[in-house]
């Protein structure tokens, strides 16, 4: 088949994947967390059609008359839907009623993330794994690894540097039944794989087709570490590195920073500490390994809050919450029960028992939800400082 041949039909399926494309609609970049259940039946042994109607009724009628959406996500209306389906009774109640003393306070302490429209706070329930995936990230562009020599290669290059990745792969296929893909093909296949978020794939591919055609190559090495890193596998990473030794200057320091990351992944600043101390030595690095370890010594000198005391604390409404870094959330928790214990005080004294019940059931509710989420906020406080400094350090010193 000649070249003019192959490029017509690489044009072809280019063109074909934009009409695709376009036909089904542009992908979202963050896929939304929907509440599904197998049944009408929550978890919990709720109905969960009534659960819905309740919540439905609130969000159509109700939610619109404040003139503004909730600053959350998910909102308050789907983030309580969502405890009533997973959690029993007693705790859904705590912990919906915990979010409303929250919502729109402390910012500092969430996470953005991108709804398809505009950005808001990530808060969902302490238990849930889909958080990290969710929150707003700029996708950096990645680059081509460099120009190929034949026609074909310097075309999936300009495709890459213009973000054309799904087109670059198509033509990297051609090249591939044609003949066998060189160093830098299969690198730019790769980048093109993780800029679509297909990190298995690479991780397929290379054990079943490119490991014993690029054995000792560092950037093949390299680009599948730091597919294992994104993919969260970091005692295989410290494993590998362990067992590899690289002639390399640049790839040394390269492979210093994925095993120093893995080292802080798991919470072992030193270990972090000692290897980038190693990459400083690359005077390529120095800056930023420097600037990396600042942010690791912040981690070893951080002393954690207690999530206990932050329990004890909150006897005193607001003061958990001030203790986990939550002050605007503080004040309307202190606000939110005095105000209920007020109103119902005052209505036993008119002898309105009745009504005296039902906001002292109220107010009881929102006192112990001030323990509960104090206890919470405690964690997301500690959890938020270490993804804080490891994010930093990622945008510091991992190199595409």
């Amino acid at each position: 088949m000649s070249k003019r041949r192959i490029f017509a039909i690489g044009i072809f399926l280019i063109s074909v994947s934009n009409f695709l494309q376009k036909a089904s609609g542009q992908f979202n970049s963050y896929d939304r967390v929907s509440l599904k259940a197998p049944s009408t039946l929550s978890k919990k042994g709720f109905d969960r059609t009534s659960i819905d109607d309740y919540f439905n009724v609130y969000r159509k009628y109700i939610s619109g008359v404040r003139g503004q959406s909730c600053p959350m996500y998910p909102s308050c209306s789907v983030y309580g839907q969502q405890q009533f389906v997973n959690s029993n009774f007693g705790i859904s109640v705590f912990r919906t009623f915990d979010r409303l003393i929250r919502c729109g306070h402390d910012s500092k302490n969430y996470f953005l993330t991108y709804t398809g429209s505009s950005f808001k706070f990530l808060d969902y329930s302490w238990d849930n794994s889909s958080v990290d995936s969710l929150i707003a990230d700029t996708k950096d562009q990645l680059y081509s690894y460099r120009r190929g020599e034949d026609s074909l290669s310097k075309i999936v290059s300009n495709l890459m540097n213009e973000k054309f990745y799904n087109e670059a792969i198509l033509l990297l296929k051609i090249k591939e039944t044609q003949s066998a893909l060189t160093e830098p093909d299969i690198i730019n296949y790769y980048r093109c794989l993780r800029y679509n978020d297909r990190l298995e794939d690479i991780i397929f591919r290379y054990h079943y087709f490119d490991s014993l055609k690029t054995i000792g190559s560092c950037s093949i090495i390299y680009e599948v570490l730091l597919t294992k890193y994104k993919l969260g596998d970091y005692e295989e990473i410290i494993s590998s590195l362990n067992d590899i030794q690289f002639s390399d200057t640049l790839y040394d320091s390269k492979m210093l920073v994925l095993k120093g990351l893995s080292f802080a992944q798991l919470g072992e600043w030193r270990r972090a500490e000692e290897c980038f101390v190693k990459v400083s030595d690359n005077q390529l690095y120095t800056d930023r390994a420097r600037k990396s370890i600042d942010q690791i010594n912040i981690q070893i000198n951080f002393k954690e809050k207690k999530p206990l005391l932050g329990g004890v604390l909150s006897i005193i409404p607001g003061l958990g919450y001030a203790y986990a870094g939550h002050p605007q959330s503080a004040v309307s928790s202190l606000v939110v029960i005095g105000l209920f214990s007020y109103a119902s005080y005052t209505s036993f004294n008119t002898q309105n028992s009745g009504l005296g019940v039902l906001l002292g059931a109220f107010g009881g509710s929102f006192y112990i939800s001030n323990i509960i989420g104090a206890i919470n906020s405690v964690k997301r406080y500690n959890s938020t400082k270490k993804l804080n400094s490891l994010r930093h350090i990622e945008s510091l010193t991992i190199f595409d």
